[in-house]
């Protein structure tokens, strides 16, 4: 009889989540870094990384 060898593996990782959110030109000013090019108004963004290893 052939002995048979019973391995267990157990896998561990990690999750990772990080969020960052912001606002540009919150008082939504009108201004132009160049005579006749005026800069974008309020807005919002949001970034999102999830990592796993």
């Amino acid at each position: 009889m052939k002995p048979y060898m019973l391995s267990l593996v157990f896998v561990f990782s990690q999750l990772k989540l990080i969020a960052q959110g912001g606002v540009n030109n919150l008082l939504d000013r009108n201004y132009a870094l160049m005579e006749g090019f005026p800069e974008a108004g309020r807005n919002y963004f949001l970034n999102l990384a999830f990592t796993h290893y």
